[in-house]
């Protein structure tokens, strides 16, 4: 009896890991950090109703949470995570504010960018080694 037990309790101990890990990885879908530089904010710091005004231009926020000590990053998670790639795709560029993905799309975001550098190079490679052969032939 004591085996069922405790196979039961470690069945419900497992069953309630996945829920959060699965919990987690939701909520991380719908997050984005970001970063920015304090010499070009008016007053070098943001608040969290600051954020919140400028990320509800991509969508509804959920949550915002200023991350470290130096007070330039955040955590902001939307309430849908399609509001996740307009923010990242418009703060690409800015030289006042990044933001990045977190979660699975950070790791689908950096494969995407690994396979561009891969074309690059292969292009790369391919353009050196017809150099050499028209080198070889003349």
């Amino acid at each position: 009896y004591a085996n069922r037990e405790a196979e039961v309790e470690l069945a419900r101990k497992q069953r309630i890991a996945v829920e959060r890990a699965t919990q987690k990885l939701a909520r991380e879908d719908r997050q984005v950090r970001l970063k920015w530089s304090r010499k070009r904010v008016v007053g070098g710091v943001h608040t969290k109703q600051s954020l919140t005004k400028i990320m509800k231009d991509f969508g509804e926020v959920d949550d915002v949470e200023l991350l470290g000590s130096k007070g330039n990053a955040a955590l902001v998670t939307f309430v849908d995570g399609s509001s996740c790639k307009p923010c990242v795709e418009a703060y690409r560029t800015s030289e006042t504010m990044r933001a990045t993905f977190v979660g699975r799309r950070k790791i689908d975001d950096t494969a995407r960018g690994e396979d561009e550098d891969n074309d690059v190079r292969e292009t790369t490679t391919t353009t050196r080694q017809e150099d050499i052969e028209t080198m070889e032939e003349r």
